[in-house]
């Protein structure tokens, strides 16, 4: 976390939480959410996480895409959600909780 920044480049996990609030709101498909859901796909790593900024970095991002990309219509079975899936699987901890 660059805490000293000035500005806040955009972040897989900021994106997911606003793409998630739209899609709440009953926004899902309006332009605005689906350039957020595009831009939150390609940015995907090939090992099927993403990067998140301010939070525990790939555990916290995929954990907040996720469910923005579920709640604003992607099937559970999309390829980047399965990907994401099992990568979160991968690095479960042997207690059953997840951190980095």
């Amino acid at each position: 976390c660059d805490f000293g920044e000035v500005i806040d480049p955009p972040s897989a996990d900021v994106t997911g939480h606003v793409v998630e609030m739209l899609a709440v709101e009953g926004l899902a498909h309006h332009p605005r959410t689906r350039e957020g859901i595009e831009w939150l796909l390609a940015e995907q790593e090939a090992c099927g996480a993403w990067f998140g900024r301010w939070g525990v970095n790939y555990v916290y991002g995929t954990g907040s895409v996720v469910p923005a990309l579920i709640a604003a219509g992607l099937p559970a079975g999309h390829p980047a959600i399965r990907r994401a899936v099992a990568w979160l699987e991968s690095v479960q901890n042997d207690d059953g909780g997840w951190g980095e």
